[in-house]
C-alpha cells in the first residue's frame, strides 16, 4: 500500500496572529499536529497522511477572533489532487455538525481555490497529482 503524505503550508499575511481551532479528517490524519500559531508575516508546517485508505482528505479551521479560515483537500491515488478554502464570521465552523456539504465542495473543485469574505481573501493550491503534493494556503487582507 502507498502512503499519501500532503505537505502543507499556510502563510498569514493578514494583520492579526492565527490560531488553530479545529481540524476534521474524512480519510487519513495529521502526523503529530498542526500549528497552534500562524503569526503575521508567518508560516505553518503540517503533514497529513493517508494510513491505511490511500488517500489524505481533512479540512483545518484557523482563526484570529474577526475570521475562521477554513482549508480542506483531497488527494488520493486515483483521482487528482483538490483544495477547498473559505473565510467565515469566527465561531462559524465549530457550529458545524455535518461536514458532508463541505466534502461535497472540496470534491466537486480543482487543484486551486479562493475565497473572499469581509476585509480577507485566501488562496489554497495543490501539487496537482502524486503521493506527496505540497500545499501552500495563504491569508490576507484584500
Amino acid at each position: 500500500m502507498v502512503t499519501v503524505t500532503v505537505r502543507g503550508t499556510l502563510r498569514n499575511t493578514a494583520t492579526e496572529d492565527t490560531y488553530y481551532a479545529l481540524a476534521h479528517d474524512w480519510h487519513g490524519h495529521v502526523e503529530g499536529k498542526y500549528p497552534d500559531l500562524i503569526p503575521i508575516d508567518g508560516t505553518g508546517h503540517f503533514r497529513h497522511v493517508s494510513g491505511g485508505t490511500d488517500m489524505s482528505e481533512a479540512a483545518v479551521v484557523y482563526t484570529d477572533g474577526t475570521y475562521d479560515w477554513l482549508v480542506s483537500w483531497y488527494s488520493a491515488l486515483s483521482h487528482g489532487n483538490k483544495v477547498y478554502t473559505e473565510i467565515r464570521e469566527a465561531g462559524y465552523f465549530e457550529k458545524i455538525t455535518d461536514w458532508g456539504p463541505y466534502k461535497t465542495k472540496l470534491e466537486a473543485g480543482t487543484n486551486k481555490s479562493e475565497n473572499v469574505w469581509g476585509g480577507y481573501k485566501t488562496t489554497v493550491e495543490i501539487t496537482a497529482a502524486g503521493t506527496s503534493p505540497a500545499l501552500n494556503g495563504k491569508i490576507f487582507n484584500k
